[in-house]
């Protein structure tokens, strides 16, 4: 289960610059909308993949694969902050046009989605690994 949330922690830390620089680019070029947003192509798809229950498997990429966990209490504490974090990302957000900000996924240069792709495409990943550590759990307290 700690394995799970330090791989969730592993992958949504690089969308925070990203995000930041397409906030202030969005700002700058006055992009402003308060939705409804439409997630684009790679979005949908990333979206398909990820909710679960898994309709595909497949292996993180070595960086993004829990190394040593540490201990289990940091564990939660470092995912809850985490979350923090992405939440307050979401927060600053408000007001910009989501849906037209587009930025360069940091696990796959050739793609390119909306901030709000990435941002739903996040939670599907989160609610992923999120059901495959309640599996986790459902076995051991049987």
């Amino acid at each position: 289960m700690a394995e799970c949330l330090v791989h969730l922690n592993l992958s949504s830390k690089p969308y925070f610059p990203v995000w930041r620089e397409a906030f202030a680019d969005a700002r700058d070029r006055q992009l402003f909308s308060d939705g409804p947003f439409k997630m684009d192509f790679w979005g949908r798809m990333l979206f398909w993949t990820l909710e679960p229950p898994p309709k595909f498997r497949f292996s993180a990429p070595r960086n993004f694969q829990p190394g040593d966990i540490g201990a289990p209490e940091q564990v939660l504490a470092s995912f809850l902050k985490t979350q923090e974090n992405v939440l307050a990302s979401l927060a600053a957000a408000k007001g910009l046009a989501l849906d037209r900000l587009k930025i360069i996924s940091p696990f796959a240069r050739q793609v390119r989605y909306s901030v709000w792709s990435s941002f739903v495409v996040t939670a599907a990943h989160q609610r992923r690994h999120l059901w495959q550590a309640e599996r986790v759990a459902d076995v051991l307290l049987k």
